[in-house]
């Protein structure tokens, strides 16, 4: 439930997010005309959640006398099965794969007067007005509480627009003064992608003079005169001049920053420092929050330059710690887009990565085509960034290689695994698999969680093993 800014009327949606319902005085005065399990009202699309972290579809205006909202159409998306062996077949759930339709958007408003409400669409869809529209971003209303303010996307994520939508381009408007019509007040060209804008910029900007500010040192890696960001963290039971097994964690992908000044990085490591490992975490280019010229080195070549960053940070971080890293015993292991870049980390230096660790990662439409770009002349990018690709230079000798998946995730889905080990199993390459079937994206349970731990530290020690 969400309450205007007055507190007189609120809004929820059903139990399958097909309609709103708007409240007052206790009784629904209002509910969306829609029955069809292919759109919904007031609630943002999977795709819109998952890649642009926009969970909101409802806005009130500050007069709480309109309501925008946004209606979403599934129907040319395509559909995707779960199955689970042993389980009943979970719903089909629209997925739009990369190079596949996305959902339809379109924006709403409600006009309420007391007890009186008027649903009204826009005149033109926004699609018509700029066909180059592919994602709503962020939208909202402007303190006069009828012009819709709205940030979109296209579709490879290049051009980013502020577009002010007066309360004249949508239907059942009755005009009482000039009528006003859609416009940009702000546009964005990148020749890669634009990173959504979330972050927050002081209207003030006499702000007093900063006296004191605690210094923070970062230890800088060069390699081909382009600066990397590494963290060490030393075995419990370090010693001078001893030499120790590393364990290297990785992600590398966009829009992740690993190397920070941040003790919650450090604890999930605790387990391997106590058992005698070093663990090394880098960044190289592609990760976040460095800069457009760090991040869009990778654009539509994923699982290159980043993969060369790890390893030959890695060899510069050995020359640096002078012999603290025994890389003769070095283990790779990542989640999400750090599984795929452990496997191509493997595939590619065999020769320094003992052992990887590792769960699959393809994706879907905003974040894949973000990266790679969208139409057939993308399709060279696609394939030079496949793992499956690289599967023929993965180690011969078994116990070098284990993927982790769970059977629920929905957000890199199992058959991603399936094509893996299909290729594996061609190429005659030696693999070790753990499932976990209640289990999404990330280990959520204490003894899912334990029980991966364990296994992990059980492969690295057998990998490692002379």
């Amino acid at each position: 439930m969400e309450l205007c800014m007055d507190n007189s009327s609120s809004i929820q949606s059903n139990k399958n997010g097909f309609q709103i319902h708007i409240e007052r005085d206790s009784s629904i005065i209002y509910k969306t005309p829609n029955s069809d399990p292919n759109v919904s009202n007031g609630v943002s699309a999977f795709i819109t959640q998952e890649e642009l972290d926009r969970f909101q579809a409802v806005w009130w205006s500050p007069t709480s006398t309109r309501l925008l909202y946004e209606r979403v159409d599934e129907t040319s998306v395509r559909s995707l099965m779960f199955v689970c062996p042993g389980r009943e077949a979970a719903p089909p759930m629209k997925y739009p794969v990369a190079g596949t339709d996305n959902a339809i958007s379109q924006l709403r408003i409600i006009m309420i007067d007391g007890n009186a409400v008027v649903d009204c669409g826009l005149k033109e869809p926004l699609k018509s007005r700029f066909p180059w529209v592919e994602y709503i971003a962020r939208a909202g209303f402007l303190n006069d509480g009828k012009t819709v303010w709205v940030q979109v996307l296209n579709r490879t994520q290049s051009q980013a627009s502020l577009i002010l939508l007066p309360e004249s381009e949508f239907e059942g408007f009755r005009s009482t003064g000039p009528i006003l019509n859609a416009s940009i007040v702000k546009n964005e060209v990148s020749s890669a992608w634009i990173n959504t804008h979330n972050s927050i910029v002081p209207l003030d900007s006499n702000i007093s003079t900063i006296e004191f500010i605690y210094a923070i040192i970062y230890e800088l890696l060069y390699y081909r005169s382009t600066r990397r960001y590494a963290m060490v963290m030393r075995p419990s039971n370090y010693e001078t001049n001893r030499c120790y097994p590393v364990l290297h964690y990785i992600y590398g992908g966009p829009g992740i920053q690993l190397v920070r000044n941040d003790y919650s990085t450090w604890i999930p490591f605790q387990k391997y420092t106590k058992l005698g490992f070093v663990v090394v975490m880098l960044d190289g280019r592609g990760s976040s929050n460095r800069g457009t010229d760090f991040e869009f080195p990778i654009f539509g070549k994923l699982g290159q330059c980043e993969v060369e960053d790890q390893v030959e940070g890695l060899r510069e971080v050995a020359q640096i710690m002078d012999g603290m890293l025994d890389l003769t015993r070095v283990v790779v292991q990542g989640w999400s887009y750090g599984g795929y870049m452990s496997l191509l980390a493997l595939a590619k230096y065999p020769q320094v990565i003992r052992g990887a660790v590792t769960d699959w990662k393809l994706y879907d439409t905003a974040y894949t085509e973000r990266y790679l770009g969208y139409g057939e002349d993308r399709d060279p990018f696609y394939e030079e960034s496949s793992v499956i690709k690289h599967v023929d230079k993965l180690p011969d000798q078994p116990g070098r290689l284990l993927i982790v998946h769970g059977l629920l995730d929905e957000n890199v889905h199992f058959r991603h695994t399936e094509a893996l080990i299909e290729q594996l199993i061609k190429a005659g390459k030696p693999y070790q698999l753990q499932l976990f079937p209640s289990e999404r994206h990330g280990i959520r349970s204490s003894d899912g969680a334990a029980y991966l731990d364990a296994s992990i530290l059980n492969f690295i020690q057998q990998a490692l093993k002379e």
